[in-house]
């Protein structure tokens, strides 16, 4: 195993909220979101 390191938002700073939120509105039922979270959930299952 490595160290990986990156660089996030941070969640306290001013602003984040509602940036978050607007971008969470532009993606609410775009087929896009579907297909991302269709990702993360074939990749979370363990049972597979």
């Amino acid at each position: 195993m490595r160290l990986l390191r990156i660089w996030v938002p941070e969640s306290k700073a001013p602003g984040f909220d509602a940036e978050a939120r607007r971008q969470a509105a532009l993606l609410r039922g775009a087929a896009e979101e579907r297909e991302a979270l269709d990702f993360i959930e074939a990749a979370a299952d363990t049972n597979a």
